[in-house]
């Protein structure tokens, strides 16, 4: 079961005449032809090959550096004590005498 290949499928539409053509540009991309149906005017190709595997490494470091950067954000946020109102309440007004 571990080593069932899953693979990725394609459909595509041609006019009649073009087919070899689109056949040998799919197999140079590294698709495999499947089945082939044959209308009036249009052909219908069905294609697959085997699903490139997901690069663990690269999705395990994306969500650790999301995890890091949110830890970052909350530390921030929670140190952040709103200073700008304690700025405010130290500062002395300032009296204007009218003589």
């Amino acid at each position: 079961m571990a080593d069932e290949i899953k693979y990725e499928y394609k459909t595509v539409q041609t006019v009649r005449g073009t087919d070899g053509l689109v056949i040998s540009k799919m197999q140079k991309d590294g698709w495999e032809l499947v089945e082939q149906a044959t209308g009036m005017l249009r052909s219908t190709l069905d294609f697959r090959r085997p699903k490139k595997p997901l690069p663990r490494l690269l999705i395990g470091t994306a969500v650790g550096g999301l995890v890091i950067l949110a830890i970052v954000i909350g530390v921030a946020a929670a140190l952040e004590d709103g200073g700008e109102k304690k700025d405010e309440s130290n500062k002395p007004t300032a009296v204007t005498a009218s003589a």
